[in-house]
């Protein structure tokens, strides 16, 4: 680092370990001995963040043994969860708009119909209609 040490966030850690680069790695770059990192990572609830989530690492696991059943649900990520609500949100405004729609369509049904039976009325009372 030139000339003055830069201050470890928990942001940059975590950009870190996507990168690849370990707690030592970190440590060194920031000025953290191994213990001041463990401490570190604990203040920032970070215990346990071994890996980063680079798709250049891969974690071996073992198939399920017959009989037992894992839920594991991936994280969603933040643009496709902002789309997906975005596509409820319209699809609810449509189902709203096809019932307005819908009362519309029967209203103007009805219009007709009382329009027409108020012409019959006219004509059976002998009153011309242009």
């Amino acid at each position: 680092m030139s000339g003055e040490q830069a201050t470890l966030t928990r942001e940059k850690y975590l950009e870190l370990k996507d990168r690849g680069l370990n707690d030592e790695m970190i440590g060194k770059k920031f000025g953290l001995n191994r213990s001041r990192m463990t401490r570190w990572k604990k203040q920032h609830d970070l215990i346990g963040e071994r890996l980063g989530t680079n798709p250049s690492f891969h974690v071996a696991i073992a198939p399920p043994e017959p009989g037992v059943h894992r839920n594991f649900q991936p994280k969603e990520d933040s643009v496709v969860a902002m789309l997906r609500e975005a596509l409820q949100e319209k699809n609810q405004r449509i189902r709203e708009l096809e019932a307005l729609l819908h009362r519309a369509n029967g209203a103007a049904k009805e219009a007709d119909a009382k329009a027409e039976r108020f012409e019959e009325l006219l004509k059976l009372n002998g009153i011309e209609i242009s």
